[in-house]
């Protein structure tokens, strides 16, 4: 996907989220898993993704998700369900 870079007016940014979802009507939703959160360079480059989106029109919890592990690596079944739920609902009625 192509974004205008938040930093640099004028320029284009080219980012691939995680996930590209259309919806029926054709809006888009991004998801983004951040998964090596413990990894400095790792957090840095999710941070400016983060706000590349933010500055792009795409609001956390409406068309732009985030899923992340816990300490240990794992994945909060329920919440991740909850997601689901969340983003199919989108994809039908938004």
């Amino acid at each position: 996907m192509e974004f205008e870079d938040p930093w640099h007016p004028g320029l284009i940014i080219k980012k691939a989220p995680d996930f590209i979802i259309l919806t029926l009507r054709g809006n888009l939703i991004i998801v983004e898993h951040a998964g090596l959160l413990l990894k400095p360079e790792y957090a840095e480059k999710l941070k400016k993704k983060i706000q590349l989106y933010l500055h792009n029109n795409f609001v956390l919890g409406v068309n732009f998700f985030i899923t992340s592990e816990d300490r240990f690596g794992g994945i909060d079944e329920r919440s991740l369900l909850r997601l689901v739920e969340e983003i199919k609902y989108r994809i039908l009625y938004w």
